[in-house]
Order: structure tokens, then sequence, then C-alpha cells
């Protein structure tokens, strides 16, 4: 039986940087067609892919807070990368907020989201991604709606007394959480959450065709790539 591929599961930070697989040979459309046909006559119905957590509050610890300017509309934004503490039953998961940075009505929101995680508002803007570093580990209520087809997440207040009780559960059990760098090696399976570095910006997705060397995935932003197996980085199974 041939050996499945694999991929990198990193339980601290991705570090790779995904390039999209190489453009295919310059076949003529008719033959690309005639090569489809047996393939397509064989596949069978699949669904499936990124499925956000439902709308509802939550309580999310702080992983991470950058600016980057988005993939898809080059807009400047912070991208929060939270991880369920509450409720029980979505614990673990994972979730991203954007907060876009180019507008005077998406800068009042980033200043008010500030002041809610208890930072003071820095007056010179390059002081920003230290701030933003300073929110890391923070607990924090949140809400997420959607509204017009377009699911917000909203940050509430700090829960001050979630902090030291989460760090010890960390702590005081056998499942100590990895040393930095930690990786092992796991089977790439279609509808696998993944994570793919794009200029240092980590971007969830779910694989959703497995190739020899390269895996298609689907961001949440709807963006489809064809990503290397090589610069996967597969999420811990929920």
């Amino acid at each position: 039986m041939a050996k499945k591929p694999t991929a990198t599961r990193s339980k601290a930070t991705s570090k790779k940087t995904a390039q999209a697989a190489a453009g295919r040979g310059s076949k003529t459309l008719s033959a690309q067609m005639g090569e489809l046909a047996n393939a397509w006559g064989d596949a069978e119905a699949q669904t499936g892919g990124f499925n956000p957590l439902p709308d509802g509050d939550y309580q999310f610890r702080i992983e991470s807070a950058k600016i980057e300017s988005s993939k898809t509309s080059q807009r400047l934004q912070i991208n929060w990368g939270l991880q369920v503490v509450t409720p029980e039953e979505h614990v673990g998961k994972t979730h991203h907020k954007y907060d876009g940075l180019n507008t005077e009505d998406s800068l009042a929101w980033t200043k008010g989201n500030l002041e809610t995680l208890g930072q003071e508002i820095p007056d010179d803007v390059d002081d920003l991604p230290a701030t933003l570093a300073n929110c890391v580990g923070v607990i924090v209520s949140t809400t997420i709606l959607t509204k017009n087809d377009m699911q917000n997440t909203y940050f509430n207040e700090v829960v001050e007394e979630m902090a030291e009780d989460a760090d010890a559960d960390v702590e005081g059990t056998g499942d100590e959480a990895p040393e930095e760098g930690a990786e092992e090696e796991v089977e790439i399976e279609e509808g696998a959450s993944v994570e793919v570095d794009f200029d240092g910006t980590a971007y969830p997705g779910t694989i959703t065709e497995i190739g020899d060397d390269a895996c298609t995935v689907t961001f949440d932003d709807g963006e489809v790539v064809e990503v290397k197996n090589e610069d996967l980085v597969i999420l811990a199974e929920e």
C-alpha cells in the first residue's frame, strides 16, 4: 500500500512560506479536457470545508495580534488569532477576528477594542504593534453575531479571573505545553484544518483535495490555492 503524504504539525508558530505550485504545462484546452474525461466520470460528489464557530457568546484567549495586509483586498488590518476557552463543546477551536485600519470608522472600533482589552491607546501608531503584543494571553468575553451574511466578532470585556485558572490547567495536567518549535509528522487528509504562511502571516484553511506533492487548500476567505505539502501546517484535531 502506498504511503500517504505527510506534512508537519506545529504546536508552536508556523514558520514556512507557502508557494503556489508551479503552473501546469502548455497543453491545449482540448487535450486537457480529454485527459479530464475519465477522472470526471470516476469522481464522486463531495462537500465539506471550513466550519466557522456558530453565533453566540464565547471566552477567547488571544493567541496572536498583528498588523498585516489582507491577502485578497490588500487593506491594512489587525489579525486577531483567538482560541476558545469556553463553552466546553468548542474548547480549543481557533477563530480569527479582522479589524480594518483603512477608514476612520474602523480606526475608532480598533481603539475601542484596545480600551476593552485594558490597553492604553498609543499616541504614535508606530507603537501599535507593541500594544497589540501586550494583548496576547488576555482572555476576553466575546460575542459572534452574523449580520447581512457577514459574521462579526465583538470583544465585550476582559475575563481577568480566568487567566490564572487557564494557565494552571496547562501547568497542572499531564498534557504540558510543548516546547516552542516542537513538530511531528502527520498524515494529510481531506477536510483537515491547516494554516499556511504568506509573507510571515498564517492563514487558516481546509484541505479540499490531495495530490502527490501538493494539496488544494480553501482558505477561510474563500480563496482556493494549491500548496506544497511541505508548506502545510496541520492543526491539531478538536
